[in-house]
């Protein structure tokens, strides 16, 4: 099945409504341990707004994490066989890359308990202020209005909404498209709400990076 096939497939599932992670799992090549390749299968997926079913949010992390575990052994196992075949010409550069990835891998702290704990809590509160700022905020823009109303959605199927990405991608596109609609009409209360939000996302995305690149180290450890 060609790429393209494999994509229409799975947006196909998502929209009925039956694409859980294992289904996803199973349906991906070999050549979607690549996390690189599973991040375009995620952004497929939130551009179609879908959400795999029994998948936290940030859990996509933790698959994305299996398939470059996944890398490793294949590597490793690579590297292994070459060793004890001194006689067999060996690939270039296969050594090299599982050096240079351990190497980089290596340059980042292990998660601790306490430290994910902060990290998580550094994410959620991040999104806490946010659907707080934009709830009392007195602007009363057409685009605050929708996103009020949007959030009002987001609490009425989820009561304790929780920071899901497609939300933190949802809000996070709609303030810099409010942002560069209004930036020229000197409004500094609009513009300094913006960047109130903005901050708030750029507090999530660090947590959240942070608590992946820990999760790669503690792979290669």
């Amino acid at each position: 099945m060609g790429s393209k096939d494999l994509h229409e497939k799975i947006v196909e599932l998502g929209k009925s409504g039956q694409l859980t992670y294992d289904l996803l799992n199973r349906m991906l090549p070999e050549e979607y341990n690549d996390p690189d390749k599973m991040e375009e299968i995620f952004d497929l997926l939130e551009s179609y707004g879908i959400e795999l079913k029994e998948l936290d949010p940030y859990e996509r992390e933790e698959i994305i994490e299996k398939k470059v575990q996944d890398k490793i052994k294949e590597l490793s196992t690579f590297v292994e066989g070459e060793l004890e075949e001194e006689e067999t010409v060996s690939e270039p550069g296969s050594e090299e890359l599982l050096s240079i990835y351990l190497k980089e891998m290596g340059k980042y702290e292990l998660l601790t308990p306490e430290k994910e704990e902060e990290l998580s809590r550094q994410i959620r509160e991040g999104f806490e202020k946010i659907i707080e700022l934009i709830e009392h905020t007195k602007i009363s823009l057409k685009e605050i209005k929708e996103l009020k109303e949007t959030i009002k959605e987001w609490k009425r199927k989820d009561p304790s909404l929780k920071p899901k990405k497609s939300y933190v991608n949802y809000l996070e596109n709609t303030i810099k498209a409010c942002e560069e609609k209004y930036k020229n009409f000197n409004k500094k209360s609009i513009l300094n709400f913006c960047n109130e939000i903005k901050k708030y996302i750029s507090q999530i995305e660090k947590a959240k990076d942070e608590m992946v690149k820990a999760n790669l180290r503690l792979v290669v450890s």
